[in-house]
Order: C-alpha cells, then sequence, then structure tokens
C-alpha cells in the first residue's frame, strides 16, 4: 500500500471501485441521510418512477429493498449540501 494516504485511497478506488470512509460523516448526519433517502423514496420530495409512496413500510424495510437512488441531489437540498 502506498505511504500516501491520498494515494491510498486512489489505489483502493482503482482496486475495488470504491472507497469506504468511516468516521467521514456524524451519525446525526447519517441518520438525516436515511431519512431523506427514504422520503425521496416514498415520493415526498417529487414524483419519481417506481416510488412508495403511503405504503406504510417502515423507513428500514423501504430502505432495504432499494439499490440505488440516481441524483438525489436534483430534487434534494440537504443531498445537495451533503
Amino acid at each position: 500500500m502506498p505511504a500516501d494516504p491520498q494515494e491510498a485511497i486512489a489505489a483502493a478506488y482503482r482496486r475495488d471501485g470504491y472507497v469506504a470512509c468511516e468516521g467521514l460523516l456524524s451519525l446525526a448526519e447519517v441518520d438525516a441521510l436515511r431519512r431523506e433517502t427514504a422520503a425521496i423514496v416514498r415520493g415526498e420530495r417529487g414524483d419519481i418512477v417506481g416510488s412508495e409512496a403511503g405504503d406504510g413500510r417502515s423507513d428500514d424495510e423501504l430502505l432495504g429493498g432499494v439499490i440505488a437512488v440516481h441524483f438525489p441531489h436534483k430534487i434534494s437540498p440537504l443531498m445537495r449540501q451533503a
């Protein structure tokens, strides 16, 4: 692994296709982003294809079935600033 932290991150990304940065966000920030993601999936931030609005599932149940939310920053000020 390279000695330079930035190069180590870049190498991990090239190898794995992603980088996990533990501690980058606080638990409160992660919780707020999870709630916002659930609101997006429910269609509370605007109409989206596949929205599960009003089906009664908890946030955890709802998000468990989501593979990806594409371009959330386009409909969510919270996501835009994160």
